[in-house]
């Protein structure tokens, strides 16, 4: 996890000093005029925000193939997830920073498996402007993602007056992990109007796992649990300002 930060910390510099030389090389003037043309004048960089919500979809079947051998319930793989994006953008550079949030709960037959997730990404995209209101940016990033698993079952679900269910024992296990990763994704961007900042977004993306996940469960660490990717694809429109 310290080389997935280590990464993220220098993809995030690098990303810093390509807008500082964009820049610096922006403006060419005619010396014997000192006319600058509109095309060479310094790009001004702007901020942007981007409030989105949508489907995430993840790769964990084996994981949860695993919850439902020792008899719980599987781990929903799709379920709803709300971003939030922000960042600048200097000419046709972009560079950004992504939060996803998502919490899932299923529960029936006296159990219950809950899922939340936290996603941090930081990308770097580059603007192909296709008409004055819309805009096409691909980007690649790094990202981190912290899952927190709860499972639950009562051994007693048949119960039907309360001294019965009092008897019954409950089994709750709280498994945690996480992990880094490549992000590869696209961000579509219309104007609202043409001389506004304001858009609806429609992005999407999809998560890497560059390496294991270290979970664990009581304090303890956990190393049988299979190979899952938690970030998988996600989708989701949005509104923003940019």
């Amino acid at each position: 996890m310290k080389k997935v930060l280590f990464s993220v910390l220098f993809l995030y510099f690098l990303m810093i000093n390509l807008a500082k030389a964009q820049d610096s090389t922006a403006t060419k003037c005619n010396k014997k005029t000192d006319d600058c043309s509109s095309e060479c004048s310094p790009k001004k960089t702007r901020f942007f925000y981007d409030i989105g919500i949508g489907g995430q979809f993840l790769e964990i079947g084996s994981l949860n193939a695993k919850f439902k051998e020792t008899g719980f319930n599987e781990a929903y793989t799709q379920h709803l997830t709300t971003t939030i994006a922000f960042g600048m953008i200097n000419g046709k550079h972009v560079l950004g920073w992504n939060l996803g949030f998502t919490n899932a709960d299923n529960g029936s037959n006296n159990q219950s498996t809950k899922l939340s997730s936290f996603r941090g990404e930081v990308n770097y995209g580059y603007a192909l402007k296709l008409s004055n209101r819309f805009t096409f940016v691909p980007t690649i990033g790094l990202g981190i993602i912290e899952n927190r698993i709860t499972l639950q079952k009562n051994t007693n679900p048949n119960a039907t007056t309360l001294t019965s269910a009092l008897a019954g024992s409950l089994t709750s296990t709280t498994l945690s992990g996480d992990n880094g990763g490549a992000v590869f994704g696209t961000k579509f961007i219309f104007k609202i109007r043409k001389d506004k900042r304001s858009a609806i977004t429609l992005n999407m993306n999809y998560y890497l796992p560059l390496s294991d996940y270290n979970w664990r469960a009581n304090g303890q660490d956990i190393n049988d649990i299979p190979k899952s990717n938690f970030g998988g694809f996600t989708a989701t429109l949005g509104f923003g300002i940019f």
